[in-house]
């Protein structure tokens, strides 16, 4: 299954890259792939999104398709998914 990933504002500068698509062999909850795929992937943005846990920090914006998801709310992905990974905005 494929999931395409869409980087936002201070995502797209610690990962380098604007957008990027991945393979999945299996089933991932929107928590297990942005912490164990993901961030896996970017340490960089690991050390901005997440918390000491692991757990995805709530200031963190995540759209789904159309859809803004809570990262800990169990949503499942599917194949062809669209994921925006959407830090804070700060600056004046």
């Amino acid at each position: 299954m494929k999931v395409n990933v869409m980087y936002l504002g201070r995502a797209k500068k610690e990962t380098g890259v604007s957008n990027e698509a991945y393979y999945l062999d299996r089933v991932h909850t929107v928590q297990e792939f942005i912490a164990h795929r993901i961030c896996v992937r970017h340490q960089r943005l690991a050390e901005y999104i997440l918390d000491g846990s692991g757990a995805i920090l709530d200031i963190v914006a995540i759209f789904v398709g159309d859809t803004k998801v809570e990262s800990n709310c169990g949503v499942l992905l599917k194949d062809a998914d669209e994921m925006i990974i959407m830090p804070p905005i700060a600056g004046g």
